[in-house]
């Protein structure tokens, strides 16, 4: 958030992430890949929030001059296991 008013600012490349998520999604969907039960814009904004929490985690650690919680590997890992749970059973 940015601001007085707690705008807050998207950048594109934002943005092209998330649609490509959700067309990823749709199509997982489309082609029984992935359960269809759940909304593909929720299961889009419930990945995006899980990798932003990881990155912001790293960021203020950084910040904070401490050590990074997690490595690269483990955001991609969480991510995975995350995606692979929408697997159709």
């Amino acid at each position: 958030m940015r601001g007085e008013k707690a705008e807050i600012l998207i950048t594109q490349g934002f943005r092209d992430f998330a649609r490509l998520v959700l067309s990823l999604i749709e199509r997982g969907q489309k082609d029984g890949t992935f359960r269809s039960e759940l909304k593909p814009r929720a299961i889009t904004s419930a990945l995006l929030g899980a990798c932003e929490g990881m990155l912001r985690d790293r960021l203020v650690a950084t910040q904070q001059n401490q050590p990074s919680p997690f490595a690269d590997a483990q955001v991609r890992a969480v991510f995975g296991a995350l995606v692979s749970g929408l697997e159709r059973r």
